[in-house]
């Protein structure tokens, strides 16, 4: 079965924890991750985190689609006009 790349939509703040536990289970994730100066009125700090808020990508064949949205922090997969869509490489 040919495989796909789809973007996950996950809770608030658990793109990591979602990323490493679809790993866990054998499945190709991608979480694009960016390094920020954060600043509070004492400190600076350099924080990781994801590039786009929410969402956590994954190649799987579209069979694999309910198992992964049982996934903890998993809210379910992108869809756009009612249907299921994988990303293009274009």
């Amino acid at each position: 079965m040919k495989v796909f790349w789809y973007a996950l939509h996950t809770n608030s703040r658990a793109e990591k924890q979602v990323h490493e536990r679809l790993q866990k289970q054998g499945y190709e994730s991608f979480l694009p991750l960016m390094t920020t100066i954060k600043q509070w009125s004492d400190r600076k700090k350099k924080v990781v985190a994801p590039l786009i808020s929410s969402f956590v990508f994954l190649q799987a064949t579209p069979k694999d689609l309910l198992a992964v949205v049982k996934t903890q922090g998993v809210v379910g997969v992108f869809k756009a006009f009612r249907q299921t869509r994988h990303c293009s490489r274009r």
